[in-house]
Parts: C-alpha cells; sequence; structure tokens
C-alpha cells in the first residue's frame, strides 16, 4: 500500500473539488482507498493507502507520498489526536458530577479550587461551617456535608486524567498511521472511565 493526499471528486464528472464544486456527490479520485485522515475544508484533503499497482497520476490525487513525508504526517496526526484527547478529557473532567441525592456538584476548575478551600478549611478547624455555591444554588455546609462532595469530586476529576494516560499511552504506541487510525480514543477514554469509577465503587464497597 502506497500513501496519498487527494480531494474528492465530482462523481459524475470526475473534476477534482480543488476545481470545480462536486455539484453530483463526491467521489474518491482512486477505487478501494483507505482513508485514515482528513484535513481542512472547501474543499477537505484527504490521507490515505491505495494498493500499490493503483494509478495515482489522476485528477484529485495531489501527491504521493514518500515514506519520509509520511513518517512525518503520522507524528502531526499523533499529535493533534493527543490534544483532541486533552480537550475531551477536559469537557469531561469539567462537566460536572451528579450525588446520589441528585445534587449537581459542578467540576469546572474554580469551582474544584472551592471545594478543595472549603473542605481544607473546614477539616483544619478554621471554620465551624462554610457558604458554598453548588449548580443548584447556594448551601451552608459542614465538614460532614463537604466531605462527601469533595470525596466525589476527587473520584471524578482524578479517574479522567488516569483515563487520558491510558489512551494516551495507546496513541503514543501506535507505530503506523494505520494503527493510529484504529484508536477510537474517545471510546477508549469513556471505557476506561468507566471501568475505573467502577473499580471505585467495588473498592468503597
Amino acid at each position: 500500500m502506497k500513501p496519498i493526499e487527494f480531494v474528492k471528486v465530482d462523481a459524475r464528472d470526475g473534476r477534482p473539488a480543488t476545481e470545480y464544486p462536486t455539484r453530483h456527490g463526491p467521489a474518491d479520485p482512486v477505487e478501494n482507498i483507505t482513508i485514515l485522515w482528513w484535513e481542512g475544508r472547501n474543499p477537505a484533503r484527504y490521507f490515505g493507502l491505495v494498493a500499490n499497482d493503483r494509478q495515482t497520476d489522476v485528477p484529485g490525487v495531489l501527491r504521493e507520498i514518500n515514506a519520509e513525508v509520511w513518517a512525518q504526517l503520522t507524528a502531526a496526526r499523533r499529535e493533534t489526536l493527543l490534544g483532541e484527547l486533552a480537550a475531551h478529557r477536559f469537557n469531561v473532567e469539567t462537566g460536572g458530577v451528579e450525588m446520589p441525592d441528585g445534587t449537581r456538584v459542578r467540576t469546572d476548575r474554580e469551582s474544584q479550587s472551592q471545594v478543595n478551600s472549603a473542605y481544607t478549611t473546614l477539616r483544619d478547624g478554621m471554620v465551624d461551617a462554610a457558604d458554598f455555591k453548588g449548580a443548584n444554588g447556594w448551601v451552608t455546609i459542614t465538614l460532614a456535608e463537604i466531605t462527601p462532595i469533595a470525596t466525589a469530586v476527587a473520584r471524578h476529576v482524578q479517574p479522567c486524567f488516569t483515563a487520558e494516560r491510558y489512551v494516551e499511552g495507546l496513541l503514543s504506541a501506535a507505530e503506523t498511521a494505520e494503527a493510529l487510525h484504529a484508536i477510537d480514543y474517545r471510546g477508549e477514554f469513556d471505557t476506561a472511565l468507566e471501568a475505573i469509577k467502577a473499580e471505585q465503587v467495588e473498592a468503597a464497597a
């Protein structure tokens, strides 16, 4: 298999999207392309693999890619996926956590800091109670009340990073563009996070 960069072509007249809108629908310029990723828009540029005996000197194929450049593009693609993974973890991490009674606790970075500060202040006996603003409004809490909240936040936030670290390892270990393409980083992250939280529940039982 050889790597190529290409754009879609018009399904009827074969004109490449770089020259003319694909008014009759998009098609690949070469049959049986394994598409690995795409970049940009208007038109999007695709990167994929075709059989070595396929003719690529056709409209829509921008270039065949040599091994050195392909390795560079694969490394860049890995960095892109790692960045997308980090963004997904951040969204989950800061998306909040629900307590057993249905109360929704914010877990954005500021709220994490407030929970930790309130817990530390009450634990160290600096005050007997503290006002705390949760997702459902203001509450006055004691150490006994803040402890399960702080625990829930910690047991939500830390597993997010543990799950990200696991999936980052998968992406870093993938040596080829095909191996990278085979990794569903969102699915792997969500599955790992669910497993970690399940272990926490079992350990606490």
